[in-house]
Formats: structure tokens, sequence, C-alpha cells
């Protein structure tokens, strides 16, 4: 793609603090609100040990609040990750740093504003898609 026009926020150029971009099943991935051009969220789980990838995915696609672990991961809080970590989770660590980098939205961790924010959007966005097919039109 060459447009430099962020597909779905529209920042004038990718790569600036706001929206940097990665690829996502050959479309732009804006990472400020984690989307692709085509309005949907694209993130990989199976680097994550297997117990926990339903529990990543229900947050990230429906905003359920995980359990004690994941959200430390996703607060970014290493001793008490490593200290509520089950020993899969420790020694697959890596993998969650990795994950978070590469692979969620920059929005949906780092602090736990950010979590409860994320999953208060995510349930307000699936509310909405229900209460819109619902109406009939």
């Amino acid at each position: 793609m060459n447009d430099p026009t962020c597909l779905t926020c529209e920042h004038d150029e990718h790569g600036t603090e706001e929206c940097m971009p990665r690829r996502a099943k050959d479309d732009i991935f804006c990472r400020c609100t984690g989307r692709e051009g085509s309005g949907g969220v694209s993130t990989n789980y199976d680097k994550l040990p297997e117990h926990m990838q339903e529990a990543a995915r229900r947050y990230i696609e429906e905003g359920e609040m995980p359990g004690d672990f994941l959200v430390a991961v996703l607060e970014n809080n290493l001793t008490r990750a490593f200290g509520r970590a089950d020993e899969v989770n420790r020694s697959a660590m890596w993998q969650w740093c990795l994950w978070l980098h590469n692979e969620i939205p920059m929005g949906a961790w780092g602090s736990a504003a950010n979590v409860l924010a994320w999953c208060n959007e995510q349930q307000s966005l699936r509310l909405a898609a229900r209460v819109e097919q619902e109406v009939p039109g």
C-alpha cells in the first residue's frame, strides 16, 4: 500500500507516535485503534500457552476481564505477573511480551486504566452490534 493515510483513524502518516502500523493479513493495521482497514481486530494467539489462548481471545475480542495473571501481564506489572503465573506461563513470559508488543492493539495493554477502558470499549461495541441487529431496518 502506498497511501500514507491510515485506513482506520485517518492519521496523516503511519509511523507517528499516535499511529504505528504493522502488517496484518495483507492490510494496514492501525495500532492506535487496534483495527485493520476492514474494521476488525486481527490477533494471533497461537504462540501463547494453549490453556491461556481462549482467555486472551475473550479479552481482546469480547472485552471480558481475564484472571489475575493475564491482568497483571496486560497491565505491564512484571512482578505481579510472575507471582500469579503457573509454571507454564512463567516459562512463556517471553512469548507474552512478544504477544503484547506484536499482536494486540497498543490501547489494550500497558496500565490498569488501559485494560479497563479496553474491556468497556469492546463490551460497548458488542452491545451496539447486538442492538443494531435487533432493530428492524
